[in-house]
């Protein structure tokens, strides 16, 4: 596969140069020595559900601020108290259960029908007032608490995708545990990549999905929270492209 001078494109050629069994495309024009090139490897992690939690860890640091700007009191509470409540609620509920399109569609479709109820009938939303009336009450302690709480459970997060991730590389999909441990290996040419997109909430948190590779052999792979996932996608299905280019064009440079 070589570059065309005068496009700049790939053209898929008999010349290739083989390195760790795999095959790399010549140099293009800006480099005349005819140094070979690489692809840089492409890193994929799926973060634990944990990481779904940090609208609440974001709020939770927001109201100590702000109670401690205020200095609300128990006679005079403030509504942050409740908004907290209600988003680490929400944020529970997302870990505990998978908003599928249709439910996610039926909650709306509630939720609007029930808006227009209180639109039209004033006795509802002073009912709804009443209920909501702002009688929750928690101190700068409780909220830098959890701050400081939420703050541990993000660390452990990032220190799990940093030492447990997914590389391409050299015609290769590895599965990493530490930078010096492979665990895992599936050679590119022979996957087929699927993406799903299951709960609707997660994936507006996170933009988050699941990347589903099936190998040749029936091996089936399931990476699950990655956020980005159809940036992501693109990048790995241009991938699996080039490998099976290289796997057509010189099959004898692949170790099974």
């Amino acid at each position: 596969m070589t570059h065309d001078l005068e496009t700049g494109n790939l053209k898929a050629t008999d010349a290739f140069c083989e390195d760790d069994h795999l095959t790399t495309p010549l140099a293009p024009a800006e480099h005349p020595s005819g140094a070979e090139l690489t692809p840089k490897p492409l890193v994929v992690r799926a973060y634990p559900k944990a990481v779904f939690l940090y609208p609440s860890w974001l709020t939770a640091f927001g109201c100590a601020i702000w109670q401690q700007a205020v200095d609300a009191t128990p006679a005079v509470p403030g509504v942050h108290a409740l908004i907290f409540s209600i988003i680490f609620s929400l944020n529970l509920s997302i870990l505990a259960f998978e908003y599928s399109r249709l439910a996610s569609g039926i909650i709306a479709s509630l939720l609007s029908v029930f808006g227009l109820l209180v639109a039209a009938e004033p006795w509802l939303g002073e009912e709804l007032r009443a209920v909501l009336e702002p009688t929750l009450f928690a101190n700068a302690a409780f909220y830098w608490y959890w701050t400081g709480a939420l703050t541990g459970v993000m660390v452990l997060v990032m220190l799990h995708v940093t030492l447990n991730f997914y590389e391409l590389k050299d015609g290769e999909l590895r599965h990493r545990r530490t930078w010096f441990r492979v665990v895992d290996r599936w050679p590119l040419a022979n996957l087929d990549l699927e993406v799903e997109m299951n709960d609707v909430l997660e994936y507006g948190l996170f933009r988050s999905g699941r990347l589903v590779l099936r190998s040749a052999s029936s091996r089936v792979l399931i990476i699950s929270n990655v956020p980005g996932v159809y940036k992501v996608e693109d990048k790995i299905r241009t991938r699996i492209r080039m490998a099976k280019l290289q796997w057509e064009a010189a099959p004898q440079s692949f170790v099974p």
